[in-house]
Parts: C-alpha cells; structure tokens; sequence
C-alpha cells in the first residue's frame, strides 16, 4: 500500500481571505494511496494558505462511476458523483 498519486498543481484561491497579496492563485499538493482496486484515500493542502488540508475518499463503482466524498473536518464537507464516457473519434 504505497502513495500511488502524488500531485503539485495550481488552483484558483476564489475566498478573498485565501489569497496572498494580490495574487489569486494557489499551490497545491496531493498525494494518495490505493485501499483496494475501489477505494483510495487521499491528502490534498493548498501550500500557500492557511487552510486546513482537505481528506478524500473515492469510491470507484464501474468505469465510468466515481463517488467522492472529502472533508477539512472543520467548515468544509462535500460529496460528488462523477460519471465519465470517453469516446473513440477515428
């Protein structure tokens, strides 16, 4: 069960008391493990804030389905079905 994610990546700081000068935009970074084929976990922390990072629980229902939940434990709490349909363009 090793960090099967590791992420660094820009966001947009859209709460005024996020930001930093004048700038708008974070930096992140997110790392995750694989609990089984189905469910990972994962850390997420805007470096550049004060916030509190952000704990996620992704469920994998088929290959199209994803279940998300994630939680600061503190004031922010969401869930998120996602559906995805790729297609072949030939």
């Amino acid at each position: 069960m090793g960090l099967s994610e590791f992420r660094i990546f820009s966001t947009p700081l859209i709460n005024d008391r996020d930001r930093t000068s004048n700038s708008g935009i974070g930096i992140a970074a997110e790392a995750g493990i694989d609990i089984t084929e189905d469910v990972s976990f994962s850390v997420l922390k805007i470096l550049n804030t004060d916030r509190l990072p952000q704990f996620g629980l992704d469920y994998r229902i088929n290959n199209n389905t994803v279940i998300r939940g994630s939680s600061n434990f503190s004031d922010d709490s969401r869930v998120t079905i996602e559906y995805e349909q790729r297609f072949l363009i030939c």
